[in-house]
This record gives C-alpha cells, structure tokens and sequence, in this order.
C-alpha cells in the first residue's frame, strides 16, 4: 500500500500540479530555488510549459522514505523539503519532528493568553 498517494503530497509548491515560478528572463520553473539555473527550466513564458525531464521529476516526486513513514508528524510535513530528496536522497525534516509539544504548549498559551484565561 502507498501510503503517499492522494491530493495533498507536499507542504512545497514546486511539487504542485499549478504551481510554477517565472524567472525575469522568462524561464518557467518549479522551485524557488532554481530561477535563473538554465538546467532547471521546464519551459518559457513565450512557449509555455513544457514535460521537460525536470518537470517529470518535480511533479513526480513523492516523498518515498522508511523514516517518513514511521514519524508522528509526516502529516505536517509531508517528507519535509522535495529539492533536498530530489538532489542527494537526504531527508529535510520539519523541526516540528524535534519540538512538536513545545509547539502545541507555546499555540495552547497563546490561545489561552488571547482568550484571557493564562496564567502568565
């Protein structure tokens, strides 16, 4: 069972059906962090999108990982940043995998501080 499939794969717009960015030259993209990487260009304004071998790559990602699957906190994060899988297989994990209750403890007392029921 592919516990990856469905709409929502990925908290990063590169990996997004509608999503692209245009570059000031024009060049289309799919991450931020390529604008201005000729490698990294899936098509151009004056063209349109094109299934180059990098958009394949993007829009085919899924965050395919054993410790992905195992974390309490994958429904956040979705397998973390796509780009650093896609360039060295490594994972990106969100730092709510790390400090998750603080979180929750820190939205809690900001809550209750809103509502005027702390005890600050």
């Amino acid at each position: 069972m592919n516990m990856f499939s469905g709409t929502a794969r990925s908290i990063c717009s590169a990996v997004s059906v509608n999503s692209f960015l245009i570059g000031p030259n024009g060049d289309i993209c799919n991450c931020w962090d390529d604008i201005g990487v000729k490698d990294s260009v899936s098509g151009h304004v004056s063209k349109g999108f094109e299934l180059t071998s990098n958009a394949v790559k993007w829009l085919g990602y899924l965050p395919d990982n054993e410790k992905c699957k195992t974390c309490n906190v994958f429904p956040l994060c979705m397998g973390g940043r796509p780009r650093v899988s896609l360039l060295n297989g490594e994972l990106d994990c969100d730092t709510a995998r790390y400090n998750i209750q603080q979180k929750i403890r820190l939205m809690l007392l900001a809550h209750e501080i809103e509502l005027g029921d702390a005890d600050v």
